[in-house]
């Protein structure tokens, strides 16, 4: 089958072919983020209208949602292991929230450098433990955070002054052979 609204771009993936089965959308405004728990039993979506949603699939019920943060969500990441979740703002805001039953509780919030101004945070990204928390956007900077304590972030470094807005940050695998832990073992692409 051929889909004309995809243009002429071959043959339609099954998944795309297939009828929705049920909308996910309770913001009203357009989502930036989506990210699914490891059991695929809660959704969360982060959207332009500043709060996060956090609805279960699988059944008809109304979503939970974060109050509006005053500023659109750009970004929801999760790790997955403390339940612990970061979200990114158009104001250049970082929140560190943890999952909780069927909700979000906000435990932190990652102030910039002093005397920086940081300008819409569109990524973020943690690291294979959990310790570290990077995020980026458009300041053209990465901020590298310890949130071994959410409730107590601690900014490590900032560098950069990349060529264009940070737009994706992905923490890499320590080399084969291991490497120390820490930071000494982090790789940011």
């Amino acid at each position: 089958a051929r889909a004309k609204e995809f243009g002429d771009i071959g043959p339609v993936p099954a998944v795309l072919a297939g009828a929705v089965v049920r909308g996910l959308n309770p913001h009203g405004h357009v989502v930036w983020s989506l990210v699914f728990t490891g059991d695929g039993r809660q959704l969360l979506a982060g959207s332009w209208d500043g709060r996060i949603s956090v609805q279960e699939p699988q059944t008809t019920g109304p979503a939970y949602m974060t109050p509006d943060q005053g500023a659109e969500t750009y970004q929801v990441v999760m790790y997955e292991p403390a339940k612990l979740v970061a979200s990114t703002y158009i104001d250049g805001g970082v929140v560190l929230w943890r999952l909780q039953g069927g909700g979000l509780k906000r435990i932190g919030l990652l102030d910039p450098t002093p005397g920086r101004q940081r300008r819409q945070m569109t990524t973020a990204a943690f690291s294979a433990d959990g310790r570290m928390l990077a995020v980026g956007g458009w300041d053209k900077m990465v901020e590298l955070w310890d949130v071994s304590d959410p409730a107590a972030p601690r900014a490590l470094t900032a560098f950069g002054e990349s060529a264009g807005p940070i737009q994706k940050i992905l923490f890499l695998a320590p080399p084969a052979g291991g490497g120390e832990e820490g930071l000494g073992s982090t790789r940011l692409a």
